[in-house]
């Protein structure tokens, strides 16, 4: 079952911890204090749930600053020491944050010690994490309607 872990208007941390699973809805353009706060919060979340399993729902999130991306670089070798295995990210529709997310794997890929691929939608991110559990998309997908509607 998912469980908010927190919320702004911009951001939807959540986790399963029976599936060691958890992951983040990012929506729209945040302010670097905001971004920064988020990211954070992941990693807390990762560490304190013990999750193996990470979802980055990049769908509606718009662009990074250049700054903002240093920065994530920077604690590149805090999120390796979180014992995260595998990342699916749902690519931005924002093409320049698909850009910027790819180019800020590539550039943390010499210490990258999880497995990150790249989906269109949170269906197929989801089947590649943890196969066969399609009660998790179904749980995921409630979250995703629930938060859209927030937006709205």
């Amino acid at each position: 079952m998912c469980e908010i872990y927190y919320e702004t208007d911009q951001v939807c941390l959540w986790y399963d911890q029976a599936e060691k699973l958890g992951g983040g809805i990012w929506y729209g353009t945040l302010e670097s204090k905001a971004y920064r706060e988020a990211f954070l919060k992941c990693n807390q979340l990762i560490v304190e749930k013990g999750l193996k399993f990470w979802l980055a729902d990049n769908l509606k999130l718009k662009s990074i600053s250049q700054p903002d991306l240093e920065w994530t670089v920077q604690l590149g070798p805090t999120v390796m020491a979180t014992g995260l295995q595998k990342m699916a990210t749902v690519v931005s529709e924002d093409v320049f944050n698909h850009i910027d997310i790819i180019s800020l794997f590539d550039r943390i890929n010499p210490i990258l010690n999880f497995e990150n691929q790249y989906f269109r939608n949170e269906k197929e991110g989801l089947a590649w994490l943890i196969p066969g559990k399609d009660h998790l998309v179904e749980n995921k997908c409630a979250l995703r309607e629930r938060f859209k509607t927030h937006q709205a």
